[in-house]
């Protein structure tokens, strides 16, 4: 397995089909907009950091964090002092069904930590469904803190419900 860093829509399509594999069954089913997901994935491609891990060339994993300012839920009226303009937030981490449990997501975390910081970003925000027990802890023993909360509506075919998300932070410099 190796992880690489890419600003081309080079594995656009795998990106995606990772996505809709992650987020469209299992206990975090939900209705996927695919004119929005596009939109979503190419806003990281082109403003931020995306990080691929890949066996044999096909994409296992996929990282992609951006400056904090893009995402659109944090609730920056509610944390004013912070300087969103040094700070960056991990977006999306997903790990083919079958490559879970490896260490993979911990590396492209470890991957990414290291290249923000050598952009200078003093702190690192992550967000993550209070559900997601393995990912919760992953974060914990890297070092991120819980931070905040937030609640978003979800549809599942004519089913809506709410997710509550925890805001995760982590220093770096």
């Amino acid at each position: 397995m190796k992880i690489i860093q890419t600003k081309d829509n080079t594995y656009f399509s795998d990106i995606i089909t990772l996505y809709i594999e992650t987020f469209s069954k299992g206990i975090s089913q939900q209705d996927i907009d695919l004119t929005h997901l596009t939109k979503h994935i190419g806003l990281f491609i082109s403003n931020g950091y995306t990080l691929l891990a890949l066996e044999e060339n096909k994409v296992i994993g996929v990282l992609l964090a951006y400056n904090l300012n893009y995402d659109q839920h944090f609730p920056k009226e509610l944390f004013p002092a912070i300087d969103y303009g040094n700070s960056d937030y991990i977006g999306e981490l997903m790990v083919k069904e079958g490559f879970r449990g490896k260490g993979i997501g911990k590396e492209m975390i470890k991957t990414c930590l290291e290249l923000m910081q050598s952009f200078q970003t003093n702190d690192v925000y992550i967000r993550v469904w209070d559900q997601n027990i393995e990912a919760l802890t992953l974060y914990k023993k890297m070092g991120f803190e819980p931070f905040t909360s937030i609640e978003q509506q979800k549809t599942n075919g004519n089913e809506v419900f709410t997710m509550t998300k925890i805001y995760l932070h982590k220093k770096l410099n």
